[in-house]
């Protein structure tokens, strides 16, 4: 009887558990980027890099564009970066950046694009992802590459728009400071409010809500530098959670 009785309160919490979690759609195409609009919209979108055409859906996965990117010859879609609007150019359209390979030399190609397909920026010395990064003068762009004989050269670009950084309508209350640089590269900053010997919990996730790491933090730094350099580009969450202080919820942007 006891293990009956076990079993059926196993099975309610189990239950109970993953009512809470509802698959809300499922897509087809190979990898979904998330990002924000300059009006705080999340959209989703998606390359197929064997015919080179850019889906664009909305929030509730209706189908909002479809933009063919244009071919480069002797080159090959690699990945897009980044969908927005009003970040790399002020009119009211949408436009990406993409990445393109060489194979016969091993070269790469980084171009932002408007959605008519209008090449906003173009440079072939990039053979790394580049990197946004907010500063207090605005969003810059940072592109590092090889331009032969083992000479690299760097290029920051003023870009004339930004990103916001949570989805409309989400108010942040919270007195703990925002994460820097966000975006992000290779690293960024979490910084955290703790006195004492008091102790706190960091939990990072991805826009799916898979926990992607797990780290206990004390007062000693109030701040935790975390290493991005192997997460994927996209948007991922944070919560900081204390034993008597509300949790912390913000959210930064990974794009290299």
């Amino acid at each position: 009887m006891r293990k009956l009785l076990l079993s059926a309160l196993l099975f309610c919490s189990f239950t109970i558990v993953k009512a809470q979690i509802t698959l809300e759609h499922t897509y087809s195409d190979n990898r979904i980027d998330y990002n924000f609009l300059s009006n705080g919209d999340v959209i989703y979108s998606s390359l197929n890099t064997s015919s080179g055409l850019l889906k664009i859906y909305s929030e509730n996965h209706s189908l909002l564009k479809e933009l063919t990117v244009p071919a480069v010859a002797e080159y090959s879609f690699l990945r897009h970066l980044l969908v927005s609007d009003k970040l790399f150019d002020v009119d009211a359209g949408l436009e990406y950046c993409m990445l393109y390979y060489n194979q016969s030399n091993g070269k790469g190609l980084f171009r932002i694009l408007d959605e008519s397909g209008t090449v906003l920026l173009e440079t072939e010395s990039g053979d790394e992802s580049p990197e946004l990064i907010k500063t207090s003068t605005g969003m810059k762009l940072f592109l590092s590459g090889s331009i032969g004989n083992g000479i690299r050269n760097g290029m920051v670009y003023s870009l004339p728009g930004s990103i916001p950084l949570s989805a409309k309508g989400e108010a942040n209350t919270s007195n703990v400071a925002s994460p820097f640089p966000n975006p992000a590269g290779n690293q960024i900053n979490i910084p955290y409010n703790l006195n004492g010997n008091d102790k706190a919990s960091i939990h990072i996730y991805d826009s799916t809500g898979k926990e992607v790491e797990y780290f206990t933090v004390d007062a000693t730094f109030g701040n935790l530098l975390l290493n991005t350099s192997t997460y994927h580009n996209g948007t991922y969450f944070y919560k900081i959670v204390t034993a008597d202080s509300p949790v912390v919820s913000k959210r930064f942007i990974v794009i290299r």
